[in-house]
């Protein structure tokens, strides 16, 4: 063991080698992130994609540095490192982002810090470290926590790091108890190494991330202290084994990390030129094997961050633990999103030439719905009812009880079924729409509203009460996956127009969640304050519009960046929104001014204001467009009116308590949920 020193500007801590039991210091910065969220946009491309950083709502039960993360399934796995008494630990711990939970993950067979991590045969797995002396040991856990040695490398090191491309780990830089190591290393199993070229610049504490075939080690120390930061990238041709240096960075660089998140490399705090760094930076990449290479800020970290963990999980970094220069425990993501103008037009995209709701004009009724009588469901939610009423006589025509507290009447996704939400009986009530008559209850948790994902294969059951947002089999009703919420009042939602994307809103706390539809994981959160209810796409699919019942208005929020781009004062108690049938206006239910706002998408401006009386909830529009229903939450009525002239054509008595009434059919080719989301 040989002590080194690490020195900062702002001030000298002294430190021991890779292999000793102190720490690295980072320096305080005067620049600082919010603690939620902090979104900042590149400006060295055309159309730069946004960057968003945000420090997640749990945390580590202990600090964590020096420590390897690995990506394994759904979790991370958090193997060894420092303690936040800055002791060298053997434990596991295993991260849930989903769940937003932390638990203990087992341990490896011996503890070790300055360790690097891959997954390997499935397997969470640590390549050498240190411990009061440098080892070449490689250490996996297996599924029930059960340490195992794997191999051992051929040389022992600490201070590595690695990159995975395939089935190949690739171990690169460190420390060997006496010189810096130059030789990489490749292996598939973590037992045997194939040896490739040397680093020009041999380093310890580099960042290392993979594009495509290529390692990238940026920076490092060539003497593990900062006075030894190096300004090398360097480049592992992992096809041939060639290693070349790249270019150089701007500034001297060591302790950071680097993650590879939708094709571009982004490098996470560390000391730079002797300074802690709470930056973060995308790596621009030489276009040439000679050109220069350079780092875009992009974002800031909540704090000044050297010797993290970090791993991407469905296109999110997870930055994890590090030294500020105590022990972190916090978890730091980092999401990217393209930038608007790379949206895309057309289906998949967004922006002009996009028209969501161009399948949902008048006379545009589904060929399987020949036939169906154009009725409309309205659930009672304090009378436990449903009531059925034919628009061409305007009166109730059926009634029957349903399970308790039915909170909205939601199309199916194929438009063959309709389903009453039973919030507190813990149930969906089907009915047949041929019929207009109901089924079977279908035991379903906390159904308090009911959406569907664009491509039909999983339904979303907002579980309000329970405070998650629960994917779910449409045909079984199985459980696939549930998304905890760390906010109250999760109960309305829309999506983006290529469907990857879901904007839910929190009623009770002002929040707003983006969650990623295919890994059914939460990407994003707004605070917009109020009460957050409906959420509605514009046409182009560019914005996403927000009744505000606490603000008495409209937030108008850009779902990619997460940020509220405008706010449209509408009147007390903005509660629902429906887009007219021609797609150029949204109607604004003011539910505690008795009146409705007409809104239009172009300007996004109120051109005319109803004020039909009562307390104006949920409703629908009819198939022709020129009557808009509307339940009266407050005065147990459903409100019809005349969408040419905004005036009340009638006023029908229904059970106590009604709310997210249906009309059936609408034009569309499917239901995405609430009381006709229809595309």
């Amino acid at each position: 063991m040989h002590p080194v020193a690490r020195t900062s500007i702002l001030g000298v801590v002294a430190l021991l080698s890779a292999c000793s039991s102190s720490s690295s210091a980072a320096s305080p910065s005067t620049s600082t992130a919010p603690h939620r969220t902090a979104t900042t946009t590149a400006t060295t491309t055309a159309h730069p994609p946004i960057v968003t950083v945000s420090t997640a709502a749990f945390s580590l039960p202990r600090g964590s540095a020096r420590a390897a993360l690995v990506a394994d399934g759904d979790h991370l796995a958090l193997l060894g490192g420092f303690d936040s008494a800055k002791r060298t630990i053997a434990g596991v711990l295993r991260i849930d982002p989903v769940a937003r939970t932390v638990a203990d993950g087992g341990a490896l067979p011996a503890a070790v810090h300055d360790t690097a991590g891959a997954l390997i045969h499935g397997r969470p797995t640590a390549f050498g470290g240190g411990n009061g002396s440098e080892t070449g040991t490689v250490q996996a856990v297996d599924a029930g926590g059960r340490g195992v040695t794997v191999g051992t490398l051929p040389i022992p090191r600490s201070d590595l790091a690695t990159a995975t491309i395939g089935d190949r780990t690739f171990i690169v830089g460190g420390y060997d108890g006496a010189s810096v190591r130059a030789s990489t290393l490749a292996t598939t199993d973590g037992t045997t190494f194939q040896t490739l070229g040397d680093l020009p610049v041999p380093v310890r504490y580099p960042a290392v991330a993979a594009v495509g075939s290529e390692v990238y080690v940026i920076g490092g120390t060539t003497t593990g202290n900062a006075d030894g930061a190096v300004r090398a990238v360097q480049i592992l041709d992992t096809a041939t084994g060639a290693v070349r240096r790249a270019g150089d960075l701007p500034m001297a660089l060591t302790d950071a990390v680097a993650a590879t998140v939708r094709g571009e490399i982004y490098v996470f705090g560390g000391i730079a030129d002797g300074h802690g760094s709470n930056q973060v930076w995308r790596l621009d990449r030489p276009s040439t094997p000679t050109g220069a290479t350079g780092l875009t800020p992009v974002a800031t970290l909540p704090a000044p961050t050297s010797d993290a963990a970090v791993a991407v999980l469905h296109d999110t970094a997870y930055l994890v633990g590090g030294e500020s220069p105590s022990i972190l425990n916090t978890i730091v993501t980092l999401a990217v999103t393209p930038a608007a103008a790379d949206r895309g037009s057309g289906p998949g995209g967004s922006g002009p030439g996009v028209d969501i709701y161009a399948h949902t004009r008048a006379g545009m009724i589904a060929p399987s719905l020949a036939g169906v009588p154009n009725l409309v469901y309205v659930p009672n939610s304090i009378s436990n009812t449903v009531d059925v009423i034919d628009p061409a006589t305007l009166s109730v025509i059926d009634h029957y009880p349903v399970g308790a507290t039915p909170q909205h009447v939601v199309p199916s996704y194929d438009l063959s079924t309709l389903y009453v939400n039973n919030n507190r009986g813990n149930s969906l009530t089907p009915i047949d729409p041929k019929t207009g008559r109901p089924g079977p209850a279908i035991p379903v948790p906390d159904p308090y509203n009911l959406y569907f994902t664009p491509d039909g294969t999983r339904a979303i059951v907002m579980a309000e009460r329970n405070s998650r947002v629960e994917f779910r089999d449409p045909k079984t009703w199985a459980l696939v996956r549930s998304v905890p919420i760390p906010h109250s009042g999760v109960n309305h939602a829309d999506f983006s127009p290529d469907g990857s994307i879901m904007i839910a809103s929190c009623e009770f706390s002002g929040w707003l969640e983006r969650i990623n539809v295919d890994t059914m994981t939460v990407t994003g959160e707004l605070n917009v304050g109020g009460m957050p209810v409906d959420v509605r796409s514009s046409p182009d699919g560019s914005v996403m519009y927000v009744a505000n019942q606490g603000r008495n208005g409209v937030s108008v929020i850009d779902p990619y960046s997460m940020t509220e781009v405008g706010f449209i004062p509408t009147g007390k108690g903005t509660h629902g929104l429906y887009p007219s049938r021609d797609g150029t206006q949204l109607y604004a239910t003011n539910r505690l001014a008795g009146s409705i706002s007409v809104i239009d998408f172009a300007t996004r401006k109120v051109v005319a204001t109803w004020d039909i009386g009562g307390s104006p909830d949920m409703g629908g529009v009819s198939a022709d467009g020129t009557r808009f229903w509307i339940t009266g939450r407050y005065t147990g009525a459903v409100y019809v009116v005349d969408t040419t002239t905004g005036k009340l054509v009638a006023r029908i008595p229904v059970g106590s308590g009604p709310h997210g009434l249906a009309v059936f059919p609408q034009p569309g080719r499917f239901s995405l949920g609430h009381t006709g989301n229809y595309r």
